[in-house]
């Protein structure tokens, strides 16, 4: 099922859509996404969120690369 992420990157407005196994998306999961998607090119993979991060490390992860204001719905 599909999952639509809004968000602000550095104060503009975006929008993604996910595919996610059952069609649910916690805000830390997303987060991990949004920074994949816009930073996994990064020279240095230790910016990248560890794999076992919680839900408000990868938020306080997310807004350090500009990304706020996360909401989730189905698409």
């Amino acid at each position: 099922m599909s999952v639509e992420i809004h968000y602000l990157f550095h104060g503009e407005p975006r929008a993604k859509t996910f595919e996610m196994a059952g069609g649910t998306c916690s805000p830390g999961s997303a987060a991990r996404h949004l920074i994949e998607l816009h930073f996994a090119d990064a020279e240095n993979s230790l910016a990248m969120p560890g794999p076992d991060d919680s839900d408000a490390q990868l938020l306080e992860h997310a807004e350090v690369f500009g990304i706020s204001d996360i909401r989730i719905s189905r698409s």
